[in-house]
């Protein structure tokens, strides 16, 4: 069966999630993410603590044996799901190197101190989102939870007493909020639907963008948390006169080191003078355009 979509808007994903308990104007005040933490960060500590285990039981390092890591990667997605509603779960993997078995337990509080750190992490990015929105926690009316990482019990407690004790969101599916919060745009950009809540949405930048300039440096264009659509300029000068050419790495995040944050693409421009202007544009799409 050929399936043809009509491609209207993209919006991320943020932005999808918040319309679910959007009013009648949706202005998203602030955003900060950590783009080098993620799910994968609490997988990678779990596999690391049983490939030790498993080294120091049979005197056999499997750290360089893909297969056996992907078994126990796979695994310790399933237990991370488990520990969410359970207080411990067992890891048992049959021949998994040489014939040797891996059985082992583990335990929600053993999981909790693998990612202690990570976790406060999160907690730090929390805090630094009210800092960008001006605001203390006493202004915050609800606290929605996104994604499956926030049904960790221990992101959950911790969330909670961030914001003192104030009850978090759950009355929606975690792993459906942005699916949700695109169909209502969808529906509000459609013609067919008569019955679609009255929405203005304010879109935002969610990451800077900017340049790479000399020494590997960071130079911001458009910041972060930008109302999209969204047109800046930024003036430059090449280190010395009379070059026929150079090129521009276009990058996103906030890192003071260029190459620390996400390429997005790189351009050779033609010089003709010795200042030179770079145009970042970024539509309500969210599409990047770049010249000079």
């Amino acid at each position: 069966m050929l399936v043809c979509l009509n491609v209207m808007r993209i919006i991320n994903e943020l932005t999808a999630s918040a319309i679910v308990y959007g009013l009648d104007e949706l202005g998203l005040k602030a955003t900060v993410g950590n783009t080098h933490l993620g799910v994968e960060d609490f997988d990678n500590r779990m596999v690391n603590y049983f490939v030790e285990e498993f080294k120091k039981k049979n005197k056999v390092d499997i750290g360089g044996n893909t297969k056996a890591l992907r078994r126990i990667r796979s695994a310790c997605e399933r237990a991370k799901r488990t520990l969410s509603f359970a207080f411990d779960t067992i890891i048992e993997l049959d021949a998994l190197y040489q014939g040797i078995d891996l059985y082992s337990s583990l335990s929600r509080s053993k999981f909790e101190e693998l990612n202690m750190e990570l976790f406060r992490e999160c907690m730090e990015t929390v805090d630094k989102c009210l800092i960008d929105t001006k605001k203390n926690r006493s202004c915050i009316h609800d606290v929605v939870l996104i994604g499956s990482s926030s049904r960790i019990p221990k992101v959950q407690k911790l969330l909670q007493e961030f914001f003192r004790d104030k009850d978090l969101c759950k009355s929606i599916n975690p792993d459906e909020a942005v699916a949700y919060g695109t169909t209502v745009q969808a529906a509000l950009l459609s013609e067919d639907f008569k019955k679609a809540p009255e929405l203005v949405l304010l879109d935002f930048t969610p990451l800077s963008l900017g340049v790479g300039r000399m020494r590997d440096k960071m130079s911001v264009v458009i910041p972060r948390n930008t109302t999209i659509p969204a047109k800046m300029t930024k003036r430059y000068m090449t280190a010395e006169d009379y070059v026929t050419s150079f090129q521009i790495d276009v990058y996103e995040g906030e890192r003071t080191r260029a190459t620390d944050n996400n390429l997005l693409v790189g351009f050779i421009f033609l010089v003709f003078l010795v200042f030179r202007m770079v145009i970042i544009s970024i539509d309500a799409d969210e599409i990047l355009n770049v010249s000079s």
